[in-house]
C-alpha cells in the first residue's frame, strides 16, 4: 500500500518523520458520495532510506507483510472459528466458534496496533499538477 506524503522532520537513526493526508472514504469527490466524514492527518516514522529532506513529498509505503496479517488476524481467524463451530456442533457450535474466533483475534490485533505497520519512504513523489476546475 503506497500513498505520497510530506517530510516533517529526518532523525539519526535513519529514520524520518511523515505526515500523511487524510484521505476521505470517497477519494475526494465528496459530492458524489454525499456522506464523507473528515479523517484526520497522521503522523508517522518511517525508514528514510533514500535520503529524504524536511518538506520534501514522497511515497510512502507500508509493508505487505503486515497489512496480510492484520487482515488475517481480524477478518480470517473469526470466521475459521465459525466455520469450525458449525461443522462440529450447528447453530450453537458456530455462535460459539465465532465468539472464539474474536477472542483471538481482539488481542492480536491489538499487539499489531502497538507495533504499528512499518513504513519505509520509497520515492520522492511526482510535482504536483494543477487540475482544472
Amino acid at each position: 500500500m503506497e500513498q505520497v506524503a510530506t517530510v516533517l522532520a529526518c532523525l539519526a537513526n535513519g529514520m524520518a518523520e511523515v505526515l500523511c493526508p487524510g484521505t476521505s472514504p470517497c477519494s475526494g469527490n465528496c459530492a458524489q458520495c454525499g456522506g464523507c466524514r473528515q479523517v484526520p492527518d497522521r503522523t508517522v516514522m518511517a525508514a528514510n532510506p533514500i535520503g529524504a529532506k524536511p518538506g520534501d513529498r514522497i511515497v510512502l509505503q507500508a509493508a505487505a507483510g503486515w497489512t496480510i496479517g492484520a487482515a488475517a488476524a481480524v477478518y480470517l481467524v473469526p470466521a475459521v472459528f465459525l466455520l469450525a463451530g458449525a461443522w462440529l456442533a450447528g447453530l450453537w457450535g458456530a455462535l460459539t466458534g465465532f465468539a472464539l474466533g474474536m477472542a483471538a483475534a481482539v488481542p492480536v490485533d491489538r499487539r499489531m496496533r502497538r507495533r504499528g505497520p512499518v513504513f519505509t519512504i520509497c520515492a520522492f513523489a511526482p510535482a504536483e499538477t494543477e487540475q482544472p476546475v
